[in-house]
């Protein structure tokens, strides 16, 4: 049953590109996450000791560019993200599990050139791939928890992290106002799916792991050292936002 939920979760996902994506113009998203850009440009600074973060003076722009190594994202979508990074200096890698997306991506990188950025098509019950390639930095933004393996993934995240590697990923908190579109799959396991009266018609019947607590999102990440969640809200938009980041290393 939850190899159907999680083929029928791609299915809406490569059908929400195909839809976005009229007359081969790749819309995409072109701006990178703003609450990944705080994370790597702070990725020098001290983010828990209030005097020492700031000490960065006459060191504002070697602080934050001149990065290197390899990242990967999980669902890099319009490749806002992966471009942000590798003009910050690393070598980038994506995984999609939409075809369309995962096409047009190849289209754009190769029309532009750029040789830094790796995109693959992906299933989310298989291992991450570039099997040969350790990274210094793995993250998925509003997307993970469409995998229901997900202990399984996050296993396979810790094996592929380099030593005091990094991860980052969000989740909806339990703030979020989509929580009220949604309906239960599996009490024990927290898997919901969200129901027909959505306000997103595009993304109705997918199926995601929903984290009840703080706690019970940190416990998935149990191997990792330095765990810290951090929260963003936001009432701009007609639905109320809520995220819960969370962050460690290996």
């Amino acid at each position: 049953m939850k190899k159907n939920f999680q083929t029928n979760s791609t299915k809406i996902w490569e059908g929400y590109y195909k839809k976005s994506e009229f007359h081969n113009k790749w819309l995409g998203n072109q701006y990178p996450n703003e609450e990944l850009i705080k994370f790597i440009s702070n990725q020098r600074k001290n983010p828990y000791d209030k005097i020492r973060y700031f000490e960065d003076i006459k060191n504002d722009f070697s602080l934050k560019t001149n990065f290197n190594g390899n990242v990967l994202e999980f669902g890099f979508g319009g490749l806002a993200n992966l471009l942000m990074l590798q003009d910050k200096g690393y070598d980038c890698f994506g995984l999609e599990v939409s075809k369309t997306s995962v096409n047009q991506a190849r289209t754009y990188l190769q029309q532009k050139k750029i040789k830094s950025i790796k995109c693959k098509l992906w299933k989310p019950d298989t291992k991450i791939p570039f099997q040969n390639k350790k990274f210094k930095l793995i993250f998925g933004l509003q997307c993970i928890y469409y995998n229901l393996k997900l202990s399984n993934l996050i296993e396979n995240i810790y094996d592929r992290l380099e030593t005091n590697g990094q991860f980052l990923f969000s989740f909806f908190s339990n703030k979020h106002e989509y929580n009220k579109y949604t309906d239960e799959v599996d009490k024990k396991k927290n898997i919901v799916k969200w129901s027909n009266d959505h306000p997103s018609i595009r993304i109705r019947g997918a199926t995601l792991y929903q984290p009840k607590t703080e706690n019970e999102l940190k416990s998935l990440f149990y191997r990792f050292k330095d765990l810290r969640v951090f929260i963003t809200e936001s009432n701009q938009l007609p639905i109320y936002q809520s995220w819960w980041y969370i962050t460690g290393r290996k």
